[in-house]
């Protein structure tokens, strides 16, 4: 009886990729990785860039505070009005005054909208002090009841650039020092530095965030526009808006 044959392995053999194809494969990913990041840096920039930066704040515009501590900016005969629910201690607010502030103070002046103020205090325990949110939104309305409001503007703009970190604070003398910087008259520096709409911001913030949890809101900044929630993450939401 022969002898059963065993089936021979197969003769090939892959080669392994030489040291040059190696390097060259490396040297390929690191550019793409490079062009990765340098493309995430530049959209990064240009969606960080203020819009309409250098336009400041608002020139020409009325301020008026409403019953219920609402603080209206613009003329009274603007076609569009929008809503922005902040609190002066929230960061996201603060990125949102850097990046649009400007431009909606343009189309403000340019009689496009009006802008609709609505201040609340719920990162009171944020600060220091834990009334920080409280005693920045009754200095917004000290000064937004002059009625002049190239000095709200500026001071609400002021605001944020002082805007102190978690934990930390300012005081009401600092806060009529930013107002007084801001165009604000000796009134409204006064009613800053001796606290005197506080009790007034405090009941105007509860109807502010009842008022954003009704339109469907669920934290600062948001807003509205229409009745509707507006996506500002979308550069291009106010020029959406008002059609430009």
């Amino acid at each position: 009886m022969s002898a059963r044959k065993t089936p021979s392995k197969s003769a090939y053999t892959p080669e392994k990729p030489s040291n040059s194809a190696t390097y060259i494969l490396g040297a390929i990913a690191v550019v793409i990785a490079a062009i990765a990041v340098v493309g995430m840096v530049l959209w990064q920039q240009r969606t960080s860039e203020p819009v309409d930066e250098g336009y400041g704040t608002v020139r020409e515009a009325p301020v008026a505070i409403a019953d219920d501590g609402v603080i209206v900016l613009g003329f009274p005969d603007a076609p569009r009005s929008i809503a922005i629910f902040e609190d002066h201690m929230c960061e996201g607010c603060q990125s949102f005054e850097r990046l649009f502030g400007q431009h909606i103070a343009r189309v403000i002046d340019e009689g496009e909208i009006s802008v609709e103020y609505n201040t609340m205090n719920f990162l009171d325990p944020a600060s220091g002090s834990g009334t920080y949110s409280t005693r920045a939104a009754a200095a917004a309305e000290c000064v937004a009841e002059t009625g002049n409001g190239a000095a709200f503007s500026g001071f609400h703009a002021a605001l944020y650039e002082a805007k102190p970190r978690s934990g930390e604070d300012r005081t009401n003398e600092e806060l009529a020092d930013v107002a007084r910087e801001a165009g604000a008259d000796d009134a409204a520096v006064d009613c800053i530095a001796t606290g005197a709409r506080e009790d007034a911001a405090r009941e105007h913030a509860d109807l502010a965030r009842a008022a954003m949890e009704a339109a469907g809101g669920q934290g600062t900044p948001t807003v509205v526009a229409d009745g509707e929630i507006v996506d500002w993450n979308n550069r291009h939401w106010l020029n959406n808006l008002i059609g430009e």
